[in-house]
């Protein structure tokens, strides 16, 4: 026997003697393991978790700060992109004065009601409120219009009376000309921000985004031409939220397909020796596993992002695949074998590929802690980690559930074969009982069996025939009652014939026949 294999079977013969500290233990831990869950942190930030740590864009963001407003990172901002419907130029006087309209109502006529008080776009801006889209929509309006002012649309860069400002992140999908004028943009970007220092600017930032994308929907309406749509870290935790929603049914619509694959496959009849109750543990297990990490990881401080909504897919295909290993190793186990040689059997033929596999999926969800995207380390960090407590709660909790059941299932089967055995006793005692009884009324003759053991047979045959004249005659009371019964019986017949004897006969009268006359 392997080295491997000598472990697993002295773990086997341990789980078959002492089943419940195998089973107490894994469910111990998973229980206050489960209290982390309610420390979860939801990490929808997809401009971090999905940009590279040693990306351009991290390394451009940091050399940017220093020229960011000293209070920017206090601010929620909020984009607005528009385009046509026809994808066609914006470069147009009537969709630019549409624009405007619509960006001078928000500015200066819109405003919102929070704790009893109205708060305006200019009253909540903050340092932004110079970077207007106003002057971006003017500057265009007066290109279009071929205004006075030495207007330059160039770009990066664009001059209106003798002063540059930058365009480079208002426009998009755009044209130049030998001059490197633009003459035909797509895209058009406009900018809003709320200070969010407090915790009411976090309430009216909020609720100021509410607004504004239902002003910017039914503007979307209502436009001949133009399109917008809102785009802020809300909506796009919203979108990323939405993802999980859409999910879940397919989980559980997957979670009952396994299982009933799992128990039609374990069934059998009769039920004492079916494995469906051990099918029904070999997905509970996994479930305990991804409890037991996933609450450990939230108590350490680690987040929770949509893509790890794939891993108890993952997890409880993994586990089930394990436990049919270790029910099918039970089954090749020697049935007439007690429970102890079975267990060491099952858990030495099932307990190296269990740990091959396991350590195999272990390790290629390790390789990704070297990914240098964020969301890659998180997936894979809570996918080994998994893998791994289900790898020990399937060699430990789901092996002493089988020894348990198969406890059962030796003591059932031993049941009934003593059932059995009793029940062919029975019947062949009945045969017997009735053949007594018939032999009794029709002869009248005492019956007597003979065996080898006399004493055993007597005693044998007053249980059988316990209502029969033989076992009556037997008794010592009854001896002489039955001899005077029978006696005379037996003697008259031979007193007849006394009463008949010939006298005075010589030998001539008798013939050479030997008869008389």
């Amino acid at each position: 026997m392997r080295l491997i294999e000598r472990f697993f079977d002295r773990l086997g013969r341990s789980i078959a003697l002492h089943p419940w500290p195998y089973i107490i233990l894994p469910v111990i831990i998973t229980f206050f393991c489960s209290f982390g869950l309610l420390r979860v942190r939801f990490e929808d930030d997809i401009w971090d978790i999905y940009s590279p740590l040693d990306s351009i864009s991290r390394a451009e963001e940091k050399d940017i700060m220093p020229f960011e407003h000293a209070s920017g990172l206090n601010h929620y901002r909020m984009t607005i992109v528009v385009d046509r419907s026809d994808h066609g130029n914006l470069l147009d006087l009537s969709n630019l004065e549409e624009i405007d309209q619509l960006n001078r109502f928000i500015a200066r006529n819109h405003s919102i009601h929070h704790g009893g008080k109205n708060y305006y776009y200019r009253d909540i801006c903050g340092v932004y409120c110079n970077d207007s889209n106003t002057a971006l929509l003017g500057f265009l309006i007066g290109v279009v219009k071929k205004e006075e002012g030495g207007l330059m649309f160039t770009f990066p860069r664009a001059s209106a009376l003798q002063q540059e400002f930058y365009i480079g992140r208002s426009i998009g999908d755009f044209r130049r000309n030998d001059r490197n004028v633009i003459d035909d943009f797509r895209l058009l970007f406009l900018y809003y921000a709320v200070e969010a220092r407090t915790l009411l600017g976090k309430d009216i930032a909020r609720q100021f985004e509410t607004d504004l994308q239902g002003i910017f929907k039914r503007a979307t309406e209502h436009s001949l031409s133009l399109n917008f749509e809102m785009m802020s870290k809300n909506r796009e935790q919203e979108e990323q939220r939405a993802m999980l929603t859409t999910v879940m049914p397919y989980l559980i619509v997957t979670t009952a397909i396994l299982l009933c694959f799992t128990v039609g496959t374990l069934i059998d009849f009769p039920l004492v020796k079916s494995q469906h109750i051990e099918a029904l543990c070999g997905l509970l297990t996994p479930t305990m596993a991804i409890v037991t990490s996933m609450g450990f990881l939230f108590f350490l401080g680690f987040p929770f992002s949509n893509v790890l909504i794939v891993v108890p897919f993952l997890v409880n295909c993994i586990g089930v695949d394990d436990a049919f290993l270790i029910l099918a190793a039970w089954r090749q186990s020697d049935p007439d074998a007690n429970l102890v040689e079975r267990m060491a059997y099952t858990m030495a033929k099932s307990g190296a590929s269990v740990s091959v596999t396991s350590f195999t999926d272990v390790l290629c969800f390790a390789v990704g802690f070297c990914s240098q995207l964020p969301v890659v380390r998180l997936f894979c960090l809570y996918t080994a980690l998994c893998l791994a407590l289900d790898y020990i709660y399937q060699i430990t909790i789901f092996s002493a559930i089988v020894a348990l059941r198969g406890k059962r299932q030796l003591r059932i089967l031993d049941e009934q074969k003593k059932s059995e055995r009793l029940m062919t006793l029975g019947t062949k005692s009945e045969q017997i009982r009735t053949h007594c009884k018939r032999s009794s009324q029709d002869s009248g003759v005492v019956v007597v069996f003979h065996t080898a053991k006399r004493e055993e047979s007597t005693r044998f045959d007053k249980k059988l025939c316990p209502n029969t004249s033989g076992d009556a005659a037997t008794q010592k009371r009854a001896k002489f009652p039955f001899s005077s019964l029978f006696a005379p019986a037996k003697v008259a017949p031979f007193q007849s014939g006394a009463t008949r004897i010939l006298c005075g006969q010589s030998m001539d009268d008798v013939r050479k026949d030997g008869s008389l006359r």
